[in-house]
């Protein structure tokens, strides 16, 4: 009776939820996302308040959160927290050459504190499945294989053959048809699983994904949206790949959310115009990225700011907004071109 009455406790605890408490995907981006606002607004005390919410029962975490974290414990000299949110970084697959490297955290690296850590973790091995990365590995190589010798057959022809252009869209579909196999079998990989060393890096499924939307081949966008929703892919990563196809085709409405158009204008007196182009309605817009756990298209604005200004911390991806440098007369031409055909262009000046 005894043992009876414990499995029935047990199964009510099961059924009330109880009995673990469940990752909450929307608390958890709601908290990264007013934790970086933090971080623009230099008050890293409160942004680590936010952090600690966030990874409050987190099924798995995402290199670019852990790796802030990281970075606001130590300057905030909580050093035992910031050993914690350092190893839940490597765990997830950061390279600690990523930090030994990065002149921009001087303060950091030339500290006594980062020499302990740096020492203590130099040797850190992560346990991870090879079979499995292996397999996201070689559809990654493939990829890359069959560019690369396109490239070169076409230096020799002076141009892509046919059956060249062929052949790629062929390996391209086999690749994703690969990829979406290995979700359906073993789930969607973490960053480790899927060779993500820094934060906004390339994951190995990145490029067949992306390929594929030059194929205007966008099936596989509902399957990342699920996985976004679960908890399991980075909002960014999608957003990345929605903004290529909706680049790439007007059609593709859906998958429009926002910062159509980005680029930095750098003059000869080393003054950067931002031009930011975000659409021509930001409510819809901030709605369905919204509904991707994506921040505003206010607050990412002001992340892109900040981290254009600042590389120290990982907020928004660098390869949104690429560099173009001009003398001020083609700078003024190509700003008046832009104008005209994207009214809604915003500039920032700095």
């Amino acid at each position: 009776m005894k043992n009876y009455l414990l499995f029935i406790f047990f199964n009510i605890q099961i059924a009330f939820g109880v009995a673990q408490p469940r990752f909450n995907v929307v608390k958890y981006y709601k908290y990264i996302n007013e934790a970086e606002l933090c971080i623009v607004n230099d008050d890293l005390v409160l942004a680590l308040k936010k952090y600690s919410n966030a990874f409050t029962n987190i099924e798995r975490v995402f290199i670019k959160d852990s790796y802030n974290a990281f970075i606001c414990a130590f300057r905030s000299h909580q050093y035992q927290l910031a050993d914690e949110y350092l190893k839940m970084s490597l765990n997830a697959g950061l390279k600690l050459k990523f930090l030994s490297n990065n002149s921009s955290l001087s303060d950091v690296l030339e500290s006594d504190e980062w020499k302990k850590l740096e020492l203590k973790y130099r040797n850190y091995k992560v346990e991870y499945d090879t079979i499995l990365y292996n397999k996201l590995l070689n559809v990654h190589n493939a990829d890359q294989a069959v560019r690369n010798y396109c490239y070169l057959y076409g230096k020799e022809n002076y141009s892509y053959s046919t059956s060249c252009i062929d052949t790629v869209r062929k390996v391209d579909k086999n690749n994703l048809d690969s990829v979406i196999f290995f979700i359906s079998t073993y789930g969607f990989p973490n960053e480790l699983l899927s060779g993500l060393e820094v934060p906004f890096g390339k994951v190995h499924y990145y490029f067949t994904f992306l390929h594929n939307t030059s194929w205007n081949n966008i099936s596989f966008l509902p399957i990342l949206k699920s996985a976004v929703i679960e908890g399991k892919l980075s909002p960014s990563i999608y957003f990345d790949l929605t903004t290529r196809a909706f680049s790439l085709n007007k059609e593709n409405g859906d998958y429009d959310f926002g910062l159509e158009l980005g680029f930095q204008v750098k003059n000869l007196d080393s003054t950067t115009t931002m031009v930011l182009t975000i659409g021509e309605n930001e409510y819809d817009i901030n709605t369905k990225r919204n509904e991707v756990y994506l921040e505003s298209l206010h607050d990412l604005r002001k992340k892109i700011i900040f981290n254009y200004r600042r590389s120290d911390y990982s907020l928004v991806s660098k390869g949104l907004i690429p560099l173009l440098n001009f003398d001020e007369s083609s700078k003024t031409e190509f700003l008046n071109r832009i104008k005209k055909d994207f009214p809604n262009s915003q500039y920032f000046t700095y």
